[in-house]
């Protein structure tokens, strides 16, 4: 293997290792905490021999058995040192967990704002263009056409209330038994909310129609100037001929809607 192929070898192991820092040092922290663990016991078995040994000392030469904390401090620090530096280490690989999530974190904020503000002005000038019945019906598509790459699977689909129409939501890929009605109710009532409250979740509505809150949910939602939002629906027929209502919204949930 010649320098240029070690090179990429080596180019190719720390772009690995810099993907997968966060799990990599929350491991190194996990494990020099049970390691630390392990040496403050030992620590303390050698603290304990060394004072006693040092008692011992102190009777041969005439001076009173029991020590003052400072003198046992003295006698008895040094097994203690690889104990303090272990914790140290752990401490500081768990931080460095928590900075790379975090940076990480921004980043991703960062570059879902700049594409939800180039998808805003890209609808804005499409509805300039053509018109925003036009636009709701190119949305329509493109939901059901997500809807087609996603097919449902029987263990996947959420059976909740009483909805007897099998119902694609566009924005989590999730399938769901439920109606128009309770769809356009709970359209209603988020909408009431962010007048109320100035901002709504995406898991608030996602909890009137009967779906599990996800993380994105929390994430995302609508601000008071994107009222009102509304849902579009579309019907599509799965892979085995079932009709669907495909879901999708008229004003995409934004990251920052508390803002």
């Amino acid at each position: 293997m010649n320098t240029k192929q070690l090179k990429n070898v080596g180019l190719k192991a720390m772009q690995a290792i810099g993907k997968r820092s966060p799990l990599i040092l929350t491991a190194l922290g996990i494990g020099s905490g049970f390691a630390a663990v392990v040496l403050t016991v030992k620590a303390t078995r050698e603290a304990s021999d060394i004072i006693e040994e040092e008692k011992c000392l102190r009777i041969e030469r005439d001076e009173p058995e029991e020590m003052t904390p400072v003198e046992v401090v003295k006698v008895a620090w040094k097994p203690f040192v690889p104990v303090a530096a272990t914790w140290i280490f752990s401490t500081a690989c768990v931080i460095g967990s928590c900075s790379v999530h975090a940076r990480r974190n921004a980043a991703l904020a960062a570059a879902y704002k700049v594409s939800e503000t180039a998808l805003t002005t890209f609808k804005e000038s499409a509805v300039e263009e053509l018109g925003q019945k036009k636009v709701n019906e190119i949305q329509k598509k493109a939901a059901g056409k997500r809807m087609e790459q996603n097919p449902p699977r029987s263990s996947e689909v959420i059976i909740m209330g009483d909805g007897a129409v099998l119902c694609y939501d566009d924005i989590s890929g999730r399938y769901f038994n439920s109606d128009r009605e309770t769809i356009r109710a709970a359209v209603n009532d988020c909408n009431y909310l962010l007048q109320l409250e100035m901002f709504v979740s995406l898991n608030d509505f996602y909890e009137r129609v009967g779906l599990p809150y996800t993380t994105f949910g929390s994430q995302a939602g609508w601000n008071i100037d994107q009222y009102p939002f509304e849902v579009l629906f579309d019907t599509k027929l799965t892979p085995d001929g079932k009709p669907c209502l495909v879901v999708t919204y008229n004003i995409e949930p934004r990251y920052d809607y508390r803002g």
